[in-house]
Formats: structure tokens, C-alpha cells, sequence
């Protein structure tokens, strides 16, 4: 769910790992609530509001960079 934001799972889920990618078809606003609870750490975002969806050519560059 977006809200009320799970948390606990998210931290739990990004233990082992040191950046986490958020991929949304907005502005970013999820991705400012991931990076609010995973406060140490990367949190990058990939996404835009032109109602097109986000190629894995774009995702696989953006977890690449």
C-alpha cells in the first residue's frame, strides 16, 4: 500500500543492500517517503507523468548510474 507506508517491510526488505531504485509514474513522491525511512540509504528515483510507461531500458540505465 502507498499509505499508510509500509514501513517496517521496507526496511526489512533493503537490509542487505546500500541503494534502493524507486520506479513511479509521478514526480516522486513515494520515493521522498522510501528515502524518509530508509534514511541510510541511496534512494534514487526513475520515473515521469507523461502517462507512457517506464522502459527497462530506462530502469537498467538508471540502476546501472
Amino acid at each position: 500500500t502507498l499509505w499508510p507506508c509500509p514501513e517496517n517491510l521496507i526496511r526489512r526488505l533493503a537490509q542487505s543492500v546500500n541503494r534502493v531504485l524507486v520506479c513511479e509514474m509521478n514526480c516522486g513522491q513515494y520515493s521522498r517517503e522510501v528515502q524518509r525511512v530508509l534514511r541510510d540509504k541511496t534512494v534514487a528515483h526513475v520515473g515521469h507523468m507523461n502517462g507512457v510507461l517506464i522502459s527497462p531500458e530506462r530502469i537498467k540505465e538508471a540502476f546501472h548510474g
